[in-house]
């Protein structure tokens, strides 16, 4: 499938627009084909025989299909990360600022965390003077590893 000039030139909400105008296509030609479907069979019961071709206008044509994939193809290539006005460019820095904020309290939490165990580590050691308070520090330190 190629992408065409005029695909291109389209904006993002237009190639957006085509996808969805394709798919309404397909979905439009397989409402038919289930109503052709219901009044052939309703037309068999009462003894009556379609004619070949007669369904023909349900089916969904490859003309259908390659101007859905088409469409597929067009969005999929589009970069809707791109600003186009100076309102997205904003909203767009602004985002990305707060994910970097959102980021570095993260990493302040924990960093937080480790340096408040280390410290309790710390005063837990300079008071395990006998071997029943280091094998508890040990065990302590084995269960925090372990998380």
């Amino acid at each position: 499938m190629t992408v065409s000039g005029q695909a291109n030139a389209q904006t993002g909400e237009e190639k957006l627009q085509a996808l969805v105008d394709s798919i309404n296509v397909i979905d439009n030609r397989l409402q038919l084909s289930i109503q052709l479907g219901i009044g052939a069979t309703g037309y068999a019961e009462v003894g009556g025989v379609i004619v070949d071709g007669s369904l023909d206008d349900g089916h969904i044509s490859s003309s259908m299909l390659t101007a859905y994939l088409d469409a597929v193809d067009t969005v999929m290539q589009h970069d809707y990360a791109t600003a186009t006005t100076a309102e997205q460019l904003f909203v767009q820095e602004h985002v990305a600022a707060m994910n970097n904020l959102a980021l570095a309290v993260d990493t302040l939490v924990d960093a937080t965390d480790i340096l408040m165990t280390a410290t309790s580590v710390a005063e837990v050691a300079m008071e395990a003077d006998t071997a029943p308070e280091q094998v508890a520090l040990q065990t302590c330190l084995l269960q925090m590893n372990t998380q």
